[in-house]
């Protein structure tokens, strides 16, 4: 072997001069193998995008579910809401009929009143359904009550020796699309009908009832 050959700085030794280090007492041999652990290989990514894939899948399908969901209930509400408003405004006035007109339809109900409040004047009153809204007509005016009504039906029943139980069935049903269909009934029993000798009793007060609105 060759020793003390002196290379210029801007010269590299021959290949040949190099020797490897030593480690642990065992020479490099062969071409030098380089390992690198680090980073991902082509399969595991493709693998990674997938399962994202699903779950971001899976994912959207449960928020747009609770979000069609929730809207869904809030339209419900609002009519439910509105059936309540209606068929509460229907059964204080009923209660205070002291006549009811025959009915000329399943869609209408007319009575009148036996008492008058500070903001209304009005005794005779009629309910009718009109296409899909629900009007309250008075002895002047009327009012728009409730729209979205599919059906509005009044079945009365008189029982007792003079017909002097009278027992009003109101069925209202409110449908709206996205919202479903919300349905109330409700069995009214008139206060101040007027029937000859008839006593005191649970449904009939020979017109001395009154409702008192504070």
């Amino acid at each position: 072997m060759i020793h003390n050959i002196k290379y210029k700085s801007n010269e590299l030794p021959p290949l040949c001069n190099l020797r490897l280090p030593r480690r642990s007492g065992r020479s490099y041999r062969g071409n030098l193998q380089i390992k690198n652990n680090k980073g991902f290989t082509l399969i595991e990514i493709i693998i990674v995008i997938i399962v994202l894939g699903v779950l971001s899948v899976f994912g959207f399908s449960f928020i747009s579910t609770a979000v069609h969901t929730y809207s869904k209930m809030e339209k419900q509400k609002s009519l439910f809401d509105q059936a309540v408003m209606a068929m509460e405004r229907i059964s204080r006035e009923l209660r205070d009929a002291n006549s009811i007109a025959p009915s000329t339809g399943d869609e209408t109900l007319k009575f009148t009143k036996s008492h008058v409040t500070d903001q209304d004047s009005e005794t005779i009153i009629k309910f009718s359904l009109a296409g899909s809204i629900l009007r309250r007509t008075g002895d002047v005016t009327g009012v728009y009550l409730v729209n979205n009504v599919s059906a509005f039906n009044v079945v009365r029943v008189t029982s007792g020796t003079n017909n002097e139980k009278e027992e009003i069935t109101i069925t209202l049903t409110l449908q709206e699309a996205g919202a479903g269909k919300i349905t109330l009934r409700t069995c009214i029993c008139p206060k101040n009908l007027a029937f000859a000798g008839v006593v005191y009793s649970g449904r009939n007060f020979e017109g001395d009832w009154e409702e008192n609105y504070q």
